[in-house]
C-alpha cells in the first residue's frame, strides 16, 4: 500500500508497506531474523527468543483479546443435576486456591505470559487489577477439603462418601500450551490428593464433548470482545451464543451486568462490571490460567507509537524509518493513489 498525499491526517510517514504472506509461519520467521522484514505480528515464545538475541531487532508484547482457564462442569452432563463435584462451589474454591498460576505462567510463557484476572482481559477499559483474587494457599486448600469431609487415603488421594476426588482434563492437542498447563494442573492437584487424568482430544471431538455437556474440566480458551458486554454471550445464563458451556448460573452475576450495560455512563458502567467480575470470580466457575501472550518482532529501524491490541495496524500512517536506516530492498519510489 502506498502514502496517500490526500490523507486527511496528513501525508503518511512512510511511502509504501509492503505485506508479505507465506503458507508456513516459519518462512516468515525466518525472513523476519534475517532482516527482510520489519515487523512480525505474532512470534511464539521460542521465535521470540531468538529474535531477542539480535541486536537489530525488538520484542513488543502486543496486548491480547484470549485468555485461558481450566473451566469446571457444574452440571452433570445436560441434566439438571449438578455435578458430584463441581457442583459445590467450596471445592471449587479449594482447588482455585491450590493452584500456583504465577508459576505455571513463568514456567510456560517466561516474562511473556501474564496470569489471567477472570473471564475478561487488561485490553478491555473495564478491567480491574485490583478485584480480589482466590490467591494461591496450598495448605489453606487442603484444610478446606479436609472440612468438607475430603480425606486422604492410602493411596494419596481423598475420597468422601465411598467416592474419589478424581476427574477427567480434556486438553485440545493442537494447542502446545494448554497441553503444558493441564500437566501443571495435574501435578498441582494431586500434591494436595486430587487425582486429574489428563485427556488431550482432536479440538473437533472435544468441541463436540463440550458443546454436549460431556465433561468434568476442560483447559479452555475465549476471545474476549473490545465491548466488554460481550461476556453476555460467555459467561450468563442462557447466552445466545451458547458459550457458556460449564453452566455458570448466578442471579447476582446476571444482574451486574444488565446494570453495565445499561448504565449512562463510563463510571457508573465501571462499577456494575467490577461487581460482576468479583461475583465470578469468588464463585470460581474456573480457575482463570492465563491471557494468550502476542509477541510482536519488530526491526530498531522503525519508530511507531502504541500499538492497539485489536489493530496494531490502525498507527501504520505514523509509523516512520529512523534517519540513514531504510532497507536496501527498497529500490524505487512508491507512487501515490
Amino acid at each position: 500500500i502506498a502514502a496517500n498525499d490526500a490523507f486527511h491526517r496528513g501525508r503518511p510517514k512512510v511511502d509504501r508497506v509492503i505485506f508479505s504472506i507465506a503458507g508456513e509461519a516459519s518462512t516468515l520467521v525466518a525472513q523476519f531474523l534475517a532482516g527482510e522484514t520489519d515487523f512480525y505480528e505474532s512470534l511464539s515464545p521460542a521465535d521470540a527468543g531468538k529474535a531477542a538475541k539480535q541486536a537489530d531487532l525488538a520484542i513488543v508484547p502486543l496486548g491480547t483479546f484470549d485468555y485461558r482457564f481450566l473451566r469446571f462442569n457444574l452440571y452433570d452432563g445436560a441434566s439438571d443435576r449438578p455435578h458430584p463435584l463441581f457442583g459445590e462451589r467450596e471445592l471449587r474454591r479449594a482447588l482455585s486456591r491450590a493452584i500456583d498460576r504465577e508459576t505455571m505462567v513463568r514456567s510456560v510463557f517466561d516474562s511473556a505470559g501474564v496470569v489471567a484476572l477472570g473471564p475478561f482481559v487488561r485490553a478491555q477499559w473495564s478491567a480491574d487489577q485490583t478485584l480480589t483474587q482466590l490467591a494461591f494457599d496450598r495448605a489453606g486448600a487442603a484444610r478446606t477439603l479436609d472440612s468438607l469431609g475430603w480425606r486422604t487415603g492410602a493411596d494419596g488421594v481423598r475420597a468422601r462418601g465411598g467416592r474419589t476426588l478424581a476427574f477427567t482434563i480434556l486438553v485440545p492437542s493442537s494447542s502446545k500450551p494448554r497441553n503444558q498447563f493441564a500437566l501443571l494442573l495435574q501435578d498441582q492437584l494431586a500434591r494436595i490428593g486430587v487425582k486429574g487424568t489428563v485427556e488431550p482430544m482432536d479440538p473437533n471431538a472435544l468441541g463436540d464433548r463440550e458443546r454436549s455437556r460431556r465433561f468434568d474440566a476442560i483447559v479452555d480458551g475465549l476471545t474476549a470482545s473490545p465491548s466488554p458486554k460481550g461476556i453476555r454471550e460467555s459467561w450468563m445464563r442462557g447466552g445466545a451464543s451458547g458459550f457458556n458451556y460449564g453452566r455458570y448460573e448466578s442471579a447476582a452475576f446476571d444482574i451486574a451486568l444488565d446494570s453495565a450495560v445499561a448504565a449512562s455512563d463510563s463510571r457508573a458502567a465501571r462499577a456494575h462490571f467490577r461487581s460482576a467480575y468479583q461475583t465470578i470470580i469468588d464463585d470460581a466457575p474456573a480457575v482463570w490460567l492465563f491471557e494468550q501472550p502476542v509477541l510482536a518482532g519488530v526491526n530498531r529501524r522503525l519508530q511507531f507509537g502504541t500499538l492497539r491490541a485489536d489493530a496494531w495496524w490502525a498507527g501504520l500512517p505514523a509509523w516512520s524509518v529512523a534517519p540513514g536506516k531504510k532497507p536496501a530492498r527498497v529500490t524505487s519510489p512508491a507512487t501515490s493513489p
